[in-house]
């Protein structure tokens, strides 16, 4: 047979037929048939959840992580895709909505570092090794690298294609390959289900977690008994809590200068000077420098900024701390402070705005719109808005509370050691401080000082714009979660490494990291950038990311995502 007969460019049962011959047991695709049948009754999220691990395991070789199982399943649901994945794999090039669920897999990040960007050969070969635990025979190897250089089949779908066809491929080797998938499926769930219910949801998050749980997965063969490896998969869960996402023995010797090398030479940091940064933990500062960059007047610790939207961790815990802690908090509390209460007219006002006057009181600043009414569109949603905290704040004691009083209740909580001020009162965005202030609350909830401690990452919500969260407005272009007035950078196409921050719309940036061990803070104000939202804020946070990252890992961070030591 001919090589041109082995590198067949349409997948078809014509083509599947003359691979028969050419190592055709790599070869079966998820095209057997045209028709569909309709399904006898609409699909629940929950019917998706094998369909999400395959993607999963497919595409990142490891277990879903529950929020983005959920997430997924319902995506899944709102598209109306077939709950198996032969008809998925089918629905990929007629279903634009499932071909962009699909295609969020394949082009991630996480995706692209497990599978290179060699050469198409090289790339079929890698996914044939994390699918099917190993290499493809040379006719399957023909023929799937041969679609995609047609163009008959994307780089995007090529993985869930090849687990497709390996489900169906009747050959001795496809009925062992179906059965290692069907096992791994179920380990995987099994492990989800363990991450749930052991409450180790922000331990599974990172690329050291994800590593670990690949690792786990790549031990399960065609034979093995699930049922026996659930004490494998209960260990490595609990296993999780030991980690800290990325950083094993962070900080090491080399930390002090990684995290300076990268403030003064990453281009995502030296655009920002001038700029203090700091990095701590509960004892007080690490290390600390202003980067000036030419001709700038330093930004020191004491200088004071308006801190826009990092004013909205500082309400939430005062909030956590009123309450008792984070246990105590209402489910209303939540909904406010996670920003799915629906009070979502208010806008995103910054400091200045005529809509809330520095003279008035909470309520007069509610008074100023339809800001005290719920949009029935929002609610249950996620949506970064400044209503959330001033209906809150409203309604708990705060209403009558102008600058001065407000600044006196807030101080109440978190102590009059931190000299903060309003410009307006606004509690999602008005408050004036300095790097050395805020800091010093960051290290009071590292202390557990502030019970803001046990809140953080606590009922996160999905805030993605687009699907699979579909949220109405979030000013951050990553899939993070959004806490008790606080983010989690979570989202694995970015290596997120599941920090807690609450950067503002001019360029404060302050976190925490998720072993809850460091904090950090870029501190400037960039008001020429007031008008474009919270970009500046992002801006500080893609700069000061890759500093806590070099602080964690003692390596140089060169590139504009973080990097593993060794990579």
């Amino acid at each position: 047979m001919t090589k041109t007969l082995c590198m067949a460019s349409t997948l078809t049962l014509t083509s599947l037929a003359l691979l028969a011959g050419c190592g055709g047991s790599d070869v079966s695709a998820p095209y057997a048939s045209s028709k569909r049948l309709a399904p006898q009754r609409k699909a629940s999220a929950a019917d998706y959840q094998n369909i999400v691990q395959d993607l999963y395991v497919a595409y990142f070789g490891r277990p879903a992580d529950p929020g983005g199982l959920a997430n997924f399943e319902n995506a899944l649901q709102a598209a109306g895709a077939p709950t198996d994945l032969t008809s998925l794999a089918q629905a990929y090039g007629g279903n634009s909505q499932i071909k962009s669920l699909i295609d969020s897999f394949g082009t991630s990040h996480e995706s692209q570092t497990l599978y290179g960007s060699g050469n198409t050969e090289d790339f079929v070969t890698a996914v044939f090794k994390n699918v099917l635990g190993r290499a493809p025979a040379s006719g399957g190897l023909g023929y799937w690298s041969g679609a995609i250089d047609s163009g008959s089949l994307s780089v995007g779908d090529a993985a869930l294609s090849i687990m497709a066809g390996a489900q169906t491929n009747q050959s001795t080797q496809g009925m062992a390959d179906a059965q290692l998938i069907a096992n791994r499926i179920s380990v995987a769930t099994m492990f989800s289900s363990a991450v749930s219910s052991q409450g180790a949801s922000l331990s599974y998050s990172g690329q050291i977690a994800a590593a670990t749980a690949r690792a786990m997965l790549s031990e399960v063969t065609a034979a093995t008994d699930t049922t026996a490896f659930a004490g494998t998969v209960s260990a490595t869960v609990t296993g999780l809590a030991d980690i800290t996402p990325g950083y094993a023995n962070a900080p090491t010797p080399m930390s002090a200068s990684a995290a300076t090398w990268t403030a003064q030479n990453n281009p995502l940091c030296t655009t920002l000077t001038p700029y203090y940064w700091e990095i701590g933990d509960g004892s007080g500062a690490g290390i600390a420098a202003s980067e000036t960059g030419s001709g700038n007047t330093p930004v020191t610790s004491g200088t004071v900024f308006s801190i826009a939207s990092a004013s909205k961790w500082v309400y939430s815990t005062t909030v956590v701390q009123m309450r008792g802690g984070a246990s105590q908090l209402t489910a209303s509390d939540v909904n406010f402070l996670h920003f799915t209460s629906g009070y979502t007219n208010m806008g995103n006002y910054t400091p200045g705005s005529p809509s809330c006057p520095q003279t008035s009181t909470v309520n007069q600043c509610l008074a100023q719109g339809n800001f005290a009414t719920q949009d029935p569109n929002t609610e249950g949603k996620f949506d970064y808005d400044s209503g959330h905290m001033e209906v809150h704040a409203s309604q708990n004691g705060f209403g009558n509370d102008g600058d001065r009083l407000l600044a006196q209740a807030v101080q109440a909580q978190i102590g009059s050691d931190i000299n903060i001020a309003y410009s307006q009162p606004l509690l999602a965005g008005g408050i004036y401080t300095s790097a050395g202030d805020y800091t010093l609350m960051l290290r009071k909830i590292l202390n557990n000082v502030l019970t803001m401690y046990g809140a953080l990452g606590t009922n996160a919500v999905c805030t993605s714009m687009k699907s699979p969260c579909s949220a109405p407005y979030s000013p951050i272009p990553e899939a993070w979660h959004y806490s008790i007035g606080h983010w989690v950078e979570d989202d694995p196409a970015t290596d997120g490494d599941g920090a807690f921050s609450s950067a503002g719309a001019f360029g404060f940036y302050p976190w925490i990291d998720s072993g809850k061990k460091y904090y950090g803070v870029i501190s400037r104000e960039d008001v020429a950038s007031a008008a474009k939202g919270e970009q500046a804020g992002y801006a500080s946070a893609q700069c000061g990311r890759l500093i806590r990252h070099a602080w964690m890992t003692g390596v140089n961070q060169s590139n504009s995502l973080p990097n593993l030591p060794g990579t």
